[in-house]
């Protein structure tokens, strides 16, 4: 059996897939993980047992970046895979089934982000303050606070790219147009550096040289720019 975990909530899944690497090692399944460009020499050679009899569980991570521009070879390689007797467990990070864009008959386990999120990320835009914190607020209940940051630092990004003419491939006209207007919200600097500050933060809490948890960040943050 052929297993994917993604989608854009990477806290989620990875914590699913941690999760499920536990079990199987409580289980005294043997585990081996492997390099995406190992994937094709599990349909030569590789077993799904080892010569005493045991279990064996193949991982690997972040499948599809190696095969980006691959797409019908991996979705050729899985569907030759599924027909295996292995079972592979394959983590993507921040990747939706979607995007993937796996046709292969595998099992894909998909943690799409809390509705909400998405609703923080439009609210965010200058004079707009009271309903960013109220949204803040609703997400926070409900969401990993590292995958909150994330997903804003993504979004002032792509916002920046939009500006300078970069338009995400994988949108909607209608999506694109809120990007849009969105930006025309936002004074060219006061973007650039609202994204600044972001990353400022991220390189500080790596470092572990900040004061501040993720979520009292934002809102002192959001009452200087939104």
């Amino acid at each position: 059996m052929i297993t994917i975990v993604c989608g854009e909530d990477s806290a989620a899944s990875r914590t699913y897939f941690s999760e499920k690497i536990n079990e199987f090692k409580l289980k005294g399944i043997e585990l081996v993980n492997i390099a995406p460009d190992d994937l094709i020499g599990l349909l030569h050679g590789y077993a799904d047992r080892t010569l005493f009899g045991s279990t064996t569980v193949y991982t690997l991570q972040n499948l599809y970046k190696a095969f980006a521009r691959k797409r019908k070879d991996l979705n050729n390689v899985l569907d030759q895979l599924s027909t295996k007797d292995l079972t592979i467990i394959i983590w993507e990070d921040g990747i939706s089934k979607r995007d993937m864009g796996i046709t292969a008959k595998i099992y894909i386990k998909e943690f799409r982000p809390e509705k909400n999120i998405f609703k923080l990320l439009e609210s965010c835009y200058p004079n707009n303050l009271k309903e960013f914190i109220y949204t803040l607020q609703k997400v926070r209940n409900k969401t990993n606070d590292f995958f909150v940051f994330i997903m804003l630092t993504r979004h002032i990004k792509k916002l920046l790219l939009y500006q300078l003419g970069v338009k995400p491939s994988n949108l909607a006209s209608w999506q694109e147009a809120k990007l849009y207007n969105q930006l025309k919200t936002w004074p060219n600097d006061k973007l650039l550096d609202f994204y600044d500050k972001l990353i400022l933060f991220d390189v500080l809490t790596k470092k572990g040289r900040t004061p501040y948890s993720i979520f009292s960040y934002i809102e002192t943050l959001s009452a200087y720019y939104i």
